[in-house]
């Protein structure tokens, strides 16, 4: 490694550069799951309980791809899922 001015290294700079590009794109992953979730809700209180449940299964497929893209932990995505479900009973 090369050693850059105001002693900054070359992997720091990569490190830091990465670190913006994951925020980016988790950015957009919680932004879809959250979406997703609001559409569903909204669907329940103005009463349309079929249309909440096929944006249900939406929901629950862009939770399980954030926790499959580690963007949320595997048991936030399971707990998103339990209160969506037991809202639309």
């Amino acid at each position: 490694m090369t050693k850059l001015k105001g002693g900054r290294h070359s992997q720091g700079i990569k490190s830091a550069r990465q670190s913006l590009v994951h925020y980016k794109r988790n950015k957009i992953t919680k932004s879809q799951l959250k979406s997703a979730v609001d559409k569903v809700e909204s669907a329940l209180k103005s009463g349309q309980k079929e249309e909440a449940k096929k944006l249900f299964v939406i929901a629950q497929e862009q939770a399980d791809r954030a926790a499959r893209k580690k963007v949320i932990h595997q048991n936030t995505a399971g707990r998103i899922k339990s209160h969506l479900a037991r809202k639309l009973v």
